[in-house]
């Protein structure tokens, strides 16, 4: 089983192929350690984000928190991505990671925070499962396709600036339609 891990693995990616060079021959179990730590680490960050995307109240605030987190690490991802570009473009793609996650993360943050007052608990999960797999096939789709994924991914931004414009016009309108009854109550004698 191990062996066929390994082969899975080395094949679909040739960056995983150093994980398991070993030359014993003992598959994953003679993997690099410090390579695995960070992976099993990150599993285990997997796992609970998986579960508590599931829990209406712990979602908010479990997002909420991730505001710091995500945001910052996409920009260093993209920072630490474009090492080989000269410092300018390194700090222009450093700012767009950052955009981008800002704007995929406001957007994930707003409709959990409209679905999560729902009586019933399985839009929540529905939908958490749905971004599950949306993120898990897009991360996938860009391993095998960049382009395209990225295409996707732009199409989804001007998606959601859209939808913000729209919020933010409804917003206003709304408002002012309270402001012109407040104007108008206060002017009845």
């Amino acid at each position: 089983m191990a062996n066929q891990v390994r082969e899975i693995a080395t094949t679909s990616s040739p960056r995983l192929r150093p994980i398991f060079e070993s030359g014993s021959g003992e598959g994953v179990t003679a993997a690099r350690t410090d390579v695995l730590a960070p992976c099993a680490a990150s599993a285990v960050l997997f796992a609970i984000e998986f579960f508590a995307d599931k829990v209406p109240a712990f979602d908010l605030i479990w997002n909420a928190l991730h505001t710091f987190v995500r945001v910052p690490i996409a920009a260093l991802l993209a920072y630490a991505a474009t090492s080989h570009l000269s410092p300018e473009k390194q700090l222009l793609a450093t700012l767009v990671g950052g955009l981008i996650a800002l704007a995929a993360h406001g957007a994930k943050t707003s409709v959990r925070a409209a679905v999560v007052p729902s009586p019933e608990p399985l839009s929540n999960i529905g939908l958490s499962l749905a971004e599950d797999v949306v993120a898990i096939s897009l991360t996938w789709f860009a391993t095998r396709h960049p382009y395209w994924a990225a295409a996707i991914v732009l199409v989804l931004l001007v998606i959601i600036v859209a939808l913000i414009r729209w919020v933010i016009r409804a917003l206003k309108a709304l408002f002012r339609g309270a402001e012109r009854e407040m104007v108008a109550e206060s002017r009845k004698p």
